[in-house]
């Protein structure tokens, strides 16, 4: 029999409860669960039951902040995307995580959106608005990459929405205006999709999500046209179109926030109105129920943890299906 639901909220009697049910991010480190919410980072062991138990890290010369994106480095700190401060790092064992040399670029008031480490030592802030920082996180040298209408293989748009590590070191960027691809070794960005490119739109140039499939299809979560299944050579060669008559065996016209492929032919949707299955020959979608919860909630948080999923919205706190 399949583990029951756990659903973590915030209660305003219990200090080790979440300090906000609007969830930002949430990733596994270690044997710790880690959520970001829109008044702060607390963690819990992964083995805790019940609703408490999470310990809160301090975002010095910050207070109370929206947390958006979490990414442990190769070297064992955690960095620690903000929606009003830029970025901060918690060092390896501590409680109190501080703004340092290597983040100084991103700017107070700026949204650090999404955050990867494409290559050891080098850590990319994608911001909302202001594009890309690259940290190396040694020596604290930055540099900003941002959109240039002028050249062809820049970034499609400066808002940055998802990053994807995909094989052989390549790296997949999610923008306003469609989508690139960076390989690392050489630090070239092409521009695969977007309102730069005649004949190569998208169905919606907003590229709110990547995931590379095994078979190499590449799956874009859009924000309102649901998903493009791309072959990088081919081009478009599926998609999964929003149906309003048939929610339950259709995507709605809203944001997909998370792709998630699973080890049986499926892939899991996050969506702004609910969670969805998919064949990953794109034949079937099927709205997934979670008991306790509206089907139309959003799920922007959807990440896997063993046999089980964490799922989280903007209202109501997290789940564990």
């Amino acid at each position: 029999a399949s583990a029951p639901v756990l659903h973590l909220r915030h209660d305003a009697q219990d200090p080790g409860s979440l300090p906000s049910d609007s969830i930002g991010v949430v990733q596994c480190i270690g044997d710790e669960l880690w959520v970001g919410t829109s008044k702060g980072l607390v963690h819990r062991p992964l083995s805790a039951r019940g609703n408490g138990g999470f310990l809160p890290v301090v975002l010095a010369d910050v207070g109370v902040d929206g947390v958006s994106s979490l990414l442990q480095a190769s070297d064992g700190r955690i960095w620690i995307g903000t929606r009003n401060h830029g970025a901060l790092v918690l060092e390896k064992g501590g409680s109190t995580a501080r703004r340092s040399k290597e983040a100084g670029q991103a700017k107070v008031g700026e949204w650090i959106y999404q955050m990867t480490e494409p290559q050891p030592g080098e850590i990319w802030l994608g911001t909302y608005g202001q594009g890309i920082i690259v940290v190396n996180a040694k020596t604290g040298q930055q540099k900003r990459i941002n959109a240039d209408p002028l050249q062809p293989d820049s970034l499609t748009d400066d808002i940055i929405w998802s990053f994807y590590k995909g094989r052989a070191g390549q790296l997949w960027i999610g923008t306003g205006r469609g989508l690139n691809r960076v390989d690392t070794g050489q630090n070239a960005i092409s521009t695969l999709y977007g309102s730069k490119q005649r004949g190569k739109a998208l169905s919606d140039n907003t590229v709110m999500s990547v995931a590379v499939m095994p078979d190499g299809l590449v799956w874009l979560g859009t924000s309102d046209t649901g998903i493009d299944i791309l072959d990088p050579l081919r081009g478009r060669v599926a998609q999964l179109r929003p149906d309003a008559a048939h929610p339950a065996r259709a995507l709605q016209r809203d944001s997909v926030f998370a792709i998630w492929p699973t080890g049986k032919d499926r892939v899991m949707l996050g969506t702004n109105r609910g969670l969805y299955r998919a064949s990953r020959n794109a034949k079937e979608v099927l709205r997934q129920s979670i008991p306790g919860r509206s089907n139309l909630e959003s799920v922007r948080i959807l990440m896997p943890e063993g046999q089980n999923w964490w799922v989280g919205g903007d209202i109501d706190g997290l789940w564990r299906l």
